[in-house]
This record gives C-alpha cells, sequence and structure tokens, in this order.
C-alpha cells in the first residue's frame, strides 16, 4: 500500500511541476527553456537577456517566433543563433549588434528558413567587435537602403553543409553575392535578364552561357545574343561601381541596360542593342560618374540611344576608339537628360557632318538643333593589311579586317610584276625582285626578292663551248682544225669565253645569218648556259633589256 501511495505521490508531483509550477514561475512563463547546450527564447527581451549573459558562451540560442521589433538585440557572447521565421530591421540602429568581449570571438547566426528584410538605411548586422559566420537564409533588402552588413572585413558567409572545423580564417565572400542555395541575397543593385547575380550562378547567370560575371574584377561577360529582360524591360541592371561590361562576341541584347555607377563597355566586336519600350537603350543615371564607351562598334535600335541625367549630377561620356550606328527612331540623346560632358577619344563625328557638341549634347552644324541620327567612326577602321603571296610570286592578295567586326572585310589580288635583281652564276642562285602594286589606296605597293634563277650547275669544256658556238652561232658543225685552233686559245688564256664568242658572234658568217635581237639572245643562253631561254622568263628579259640598251657587245662581254 506504501508503495502505491508514493507512485502516486510521484505522479501528482510530476502533474504539478508540469503544469502548475510554469503558470507562477518567470522564467517559464517568459518561454525560456535552458538544458546544458541550447537555450530557446520566444521574446524579443529574452533572447537580448540570452546573448548577453556569460552562462550560454558556447551555446546555441534558438528563438522560436517572428523578430519583429524596433529593439536592437546587443549580443555580447560567443554562440550561435538559430532565427526562425521574419527579421524585420529596425528604422534606426541595426538590427542585431555583436560587441563581444574579445575580438576573436565567433558568433555564428543560422537563419535556415529565415527572411530577413532591410527597410532601413541602417544594416540589418554590425560587427564592432567580434567575428560573424552567417549561414543560409534569405535577405531582402531594398532599393536605396541600407546594407544588409557593416563591417565586413569580420563577417564570414559559409554554405549550411561547411562543417566547423573547415571555417577558421577562410576567405570572405563578397556580400551581395551569396551563395543562391544556402545564403541567398537578393540585390536590387545587380540582375541581368531578370535574375540576381550571385555567387551561384555568376559563372554562367541564365544558364545559356551567355553572361557571366567575375567578382574579382567586376567584369560582366557576354557571349551571345539574349532578349531576356526583367518587367521593366531591363535586360541589365547594374548599381556596382566600376563595372565592365565585356563582349567575347558580335552579340545581339534586347532590352535596356540601366547603369547606375561609373561602368565601361568594351568588345573588339560588333554588337546590336535594341529597345522597343520607350526607355533608351543605355540608360545612366548616377552622380559624377562616367560611361566609357571603347575599342567596340555598337548599332543601336530603339527610341533613344541615351537617358544621360549629367547636366545636373556630373555624369559624363567618353566614346573611345569606337564605332556608334545609331538608327534610333528619336534622338542620339534624351534632350532633357543630357551629359555634363562628351568627349571623343580616337574617333570622330562622320553624321551629321560637322557636328558640335555642345552642354552635353550633339547638335547638327547650326549649333542649335539636336542631331537626330549620329554616325561616330574610329580613326582608324581597320585592323593591319595583311599580305600573302602566291606560291610562284605571280600574284599578291591583300586584305584587312574591320577593328570591330571580322565579317567585314575588304580584299585585293593583283598579278605582279618581275625583274632580275641579280643573275645566276655557277656557285649561286639568281635573285628576281616581285612588284604587287594594289588600286586601293589602303594596300601598300608589296615587294619581294626571291633568290628563284637557278645554279648555272657546270662550266662548259673548251672543246664542248667551242662547238656550240660553231654548232649554235653559225648554224654547223665544226671542221677539226678549226676547233683545235679555237680550243688551245681558249685554254692556253690567250682568249677569254666572251672574246672566243665575239669572233664567232661578230664573224660575217654569223651576221649573215641576221637573226633578230630575240634569237640572237637565244643562241647566248645555248652558247654560255647550254640551255634554253624560255626557262629563265625573267633573265631572259633582264639580258634583253640589257641588249636593247647596251649593245650585242657589251651583252657578249658580260
Amino acid at each position: 500500500m506504501r508503495k502505491i501511495r508514493s507512485s502516486v505521490a510521484a505522479i501528482a508531483t510530476a502533474l504539478l511541476i508540469a503544469f502548475i509550477i510554469p503558470f507562477f514561475c518567470p522564467a517559464f512563463v517568459d518561454g525560456v527553456h535552458a538544458d546544458t547546450d541550447k537555450v530557446e527564447v520566444s521574446l524579443a527581451s529574452k533572447l537580448q537577456e540570452a546573448v548577453a549573459d556569460e552562462s550560454n558562451i558556447g551555446k546555441e540560442i534558438v528563438f522560436t517566433q517572428n523578430l519583429d521589433s524596433d529593439e536592437t538585440i546587443y549580443i555580447k557572447i560567443a554562440c550561435t543563433i538559430n532565427l526562425n521565421g521574419k527579421l524585420w530591421n529596425n528604422r534606426g540602429e541595426a538590427q542585431i549588434i555583436i560587441d563581444t568581449k574579445d575580438d576573436s570571438d565567433i558568433v555564428t547566426i543560422d537563419a535556415s528558413g529565415t527572411y530577413i528584410v532591410g527597410y532601413s538605411s541602417k544594416p540589418l548586422f554590425n560587427v564592432k567587435s567580434g567575428k560573424l559566420y552567417f549561414m543560409a537564409g534569405e535577405i531582402m533588402m531594398f532599393e536605396n537602403n541600407g546594407p544588409a552588413f557593416a563591417n565586413s572585413e569580420k563577417i564570414y558567409i559559409y554554405s549550411a553543409s561547411t562543417s566547423d572545423s573547415e571555417l577558421g580564417d577562410k576567405v570572405k565572400i563578397p556580400l551581395s553575392f551569396f551563395d543562391k542555395e544556402h545564403c541567398k541575397v537578393l540585390p536590387y543593385s545587380f540582375t541581368v535578364g531578370g535574375e540576381d547575380v550571385t555567387l551561384s550562378n555568376c559563372n554562367d547567370i541564365l544558364g545559356d552561357g551567355v553572361f557571366s560575371y567575375d567578382l574579382d574584377t567586376k567584369v560582366l561577360t557576354i557571349d551571345g545574343d539574349c532578349d531576356k529582360k526583367d518587367h521593366n524591360g531591363l535586360a541589365i541592371h547594374c548599381e556596382i561601381d566600376g563595372v565592365t561590361i565585356n563582349f567575347a562576341s558580335n552579340s545581339k541584347i534586347d532590352g535596356t541596360i540601366k547603369l547606375r555607377k561609373s561602368a565601361t563597355i568594351t568588345g573588339n566586336c560588333s554588337v546590336v542593342l535594341s529597345t522597343w519600350n520607350n526607355e533608351a537603350v543605355i540608360d545612366f543615371f548616377g552622380e559624377n560618374d562616367t560611361l566609357t564607351i571603347k575599342d567596340i562598334s555598337i548599332k543601336f535600335e530603339g527610341t533613344n540611344v541615351f537617358n544621360g541625367n549629367g547636366k545636373e549630377l556630373g555624369n559624363k561620356l567618353i566614346i573611345e576608339n569606337s564605332e556608334i550606328i545609331d538608327t534610333t527612331r528619336k534622338r542620339f540623346i534624351v534632350p532633357q537628360f543630357p551629359f555634363s560632358s562628351i568627349e571623343l577619344k580616337d574617333c570622330e563625328i562622320v553624321q551629321p557632318s560637322g557636328a558640335k557638341i555642345i552642354d552635353g549634347q550633339i547638335y547638327n552644324s547650326d549649333g542649335t538643333t539636336f542631331a537626330s541620327k549620329v554616325e561616330i567612326k574610329p580613326l582608324e577602321y581597320w585592323k593591319p593589311a595583311e599580305y600573302k603571296w602566291s606560291s610562284d610570286y605571280s600574284s599578291c592578295t591583300a586584305t584587312h579586317v574591320c577593328k570591330y567586326d571580322s565579317s567585314i572585310t575588304e580584299t585585293e589580288t593583283v598579278t605582279s610584276s618581275s625583274k632580275v635583281k641579280t643573275p645566276a652564276t655557277a656557285t649561286t642562285k639568281g635573285t628576281t625582285t616581285y612588284t604587287a602594286t594594289f588600286e586601293n589606296p589602303a594596300f601598300e605597293t608589296q615587294t619581294e626578292d626571291v633568290k628563284d634563277i637557278p645554279v648555272i650547275t657546270q662550266e662548259p669544256s673548251f672543246e664542248d663551248f667551242v662547238e656550240r658556238l660553231y654548232v649554235v652561232a653559225l648554224g654547223r658543225a665544226s671542221e677539226p682544225e678549226g676547233k683545235a685552233f679555237w680550243s688551245e686559245h681558249v685554254g692556253n688564256g690567250d682568249l677569254n669565253g666572251a672574246q672566243c664568242a665575239n669572233e664567232f658572234l661578230l664573224s660575217k658568217e654569223f651576221n649573215d645569218r641576221n637573226l633578230s635581237d630575240e634569237d640572237f639572245l637565244k643562241v647566248l643562253y645555248k652558247t654560255f648556259f647550254d640551255r634554253k631561254a624560255e626557262d629563265d622568263k625573267d633573265g631572259f628579259d633582264f639580258w634583253m633589256n640589257s641588249l636593247k640598251t647596251q649593245g650585242r657587245d657589251v651583252v657578249v662581254d658580260c
């Protein structure tokens, strides 16, 4: 019986602890439940107490309700905070301020399932002392409001799958580009085709290989066509200062490019930028910022090219070594929003003729009416020309390619002329000079010296030489006495080859043949070189010219 009474008493005691004591115990009434490693709180005031209590150092503090309060939470200890539900920042101080005793203390905020909204001009999180490791969650910062984090050099963003042992002093992820799978930020500062640019998608923002972004260099690379845009018709919306939009290939982008800070558009290629709403193709609004268009060819299609708004805010436009083709329906620059200044470098306005740049606008030559169509050309439109000779140097082809569009080329092929520069000898080849002259003034005359005249490979014997003089020059075979006479005089040096040939070629018997200059030269080729003149066109032309200008005696002596 005693055992039964003891059991009943134990049950009654348990019921008392479970149902009655909580109504009278302040700690439990306020929703604080603690054990050795976890503290659960449901009130903002109790959260403040928990993150300042040194007995909670190293513990996990779980907030079980929405933190919708104007109170700033000061975290004074190293701990892990698990937020659940929405977190709204107040309109004064930061929502959460971390200010621990030791600057090496780590506060980890796990915001899994939490939607954090920033309306204030103040940051959501501010680290005064200590380090903040922020994982998971989703953050929405509204346009023109404060940053999500202050003192970002003390803040580390990591994936929910990263273990504590891997954290250490790991490299920080830029705070505007979180892992979209685990720690997503929805910034208004940078979108492409209606998609936020984040750490997880920056290598291929739209998943089609067209857009990629380098976080370190702030270069947005575009490689291909795209017509994706957001509900406002924006293809690109960027508020990052110093961003470069680099076109890697000829591309067409449909939609307004909206830039809010200094930016550069470049590419060494030809692109088409278009929009068919009432917005300008490039909408550039900032303050004392510069838009630079450099080393690129851009064709604009739509309503207006630029919306500058620089006259009041000090924005300026620089166009450097670029081609601008304006096919828009209205104005090059929206009249009520000019730039503070327009600067042209290594390029010029070719349409309208005599255009004037006045107060950040381009006017017609009269200086009073806005230019409705503007065309700008670089001072050097073509890449350096390339020249290619045919294998036998009989022709040469010149080609140059547009600096901005490799599909635009000019080509001209001409037949070359040739002249013997140096005749061949028994030991060295002769040299021919080939010349190609083009009609297009953009192409320069080309000359090429080529050693293509064959070496005279074998000196004839005295007897063979004399015999050829008889056969070739006189047109008959030699008689033994005559051949022996001339061979002896050439062999012992009384006569050289030219002197012996002169005796034959200037003899009455030879003259009676009455040969033309061409046949005379053929005789010389066969006599001296034992080959046909037709096999050496360039050399033949050279000697023919010498024959006409200097006479037969001189040519024979050479």
